[in-house]
This record gives C-alpha cells, sequence and structure tokens, in this order.
C-alpha cells in the first residue's frame, strides 16, 4: 500500500475509535441523563431568569464531552436544539395535571 491509502486508512480507523468512544459514554449515561443533571446544576447555579447563561452553560458543558474532531460536525446550534427539546419534555412532564 502506498502512503496516502495508509493515511486514509488512519483516518478512518481513527473516526471510527472516536464514534465507539463516544457511543459508549452516551450509553454509560445516557445522553438525556446527562443533560438533565446538567440542567439541574444550571438551574441552582444561576439566578431566576438567568435563563440564557443556563443554556450556555449547559451547551458548553454537553460540547466539553465531544470530541474535538465531531464537534466540526456536532454545532452549538444542535447541541442547543438538543438540550431546549429535553428541557421541554421535562417541563411538560412537571406541568402534567392529568386528564
Amino acid at each position: 500500500m502506498d502512503e496516502k491509502t495508509m493515511c486514509i486508512l488512519g483516518l478512518i480507523f481513527a473516526c471510527i475509535g472516536v464514534l465507539i468512544y463516544l457511543l459508549y459514554h452516551v450509553k454509560k449515561n445516557g445522553l438525556r441523563a446527562t443533560v438533565t443533571h446538567l440542567i439541574v446544576q444550571a438551574e441552582k447555579a444561576f439566578d431566576k431568569g438567568m435563563n440564557d447563561e443556563k443554556m450556555t452553560y449547559v451547551v458548553n458543558a454537553i460540547r466539553t464531552f465531544l470530541p474535538r474532531p465531531l464537534q466540526i460536525f456536532i454545532t452549538y446550534e444542535n447541541v442547543e436544539t438538543f438540550v431546549q427539546c429535553v428541557f421541554d419534555e421535562i417541563k411538560e412532564a412537571l406541568d402534567y395535571k392529568g386528564g
């Protein structure tokens, strides 16, 4: 094999390794559970009404868990959308009063 092929194979194996690492951590703790835990931490750390700061805290914390190569593909906005969905689900569950 030539040097170019070896580099491509190395890159492919590195990407696979990063994906396995990420999947292991998500499976171990669960991404939603991790986000929920961080939302609780943000609620404790920031005063009422500091919603932008809370969101920034949670999104930045989640992004620090992502390996650098994945941060290129999983943007701040992607994580923010996911965090907002988890928050909305939590809020809906807490606000539910039965029918």
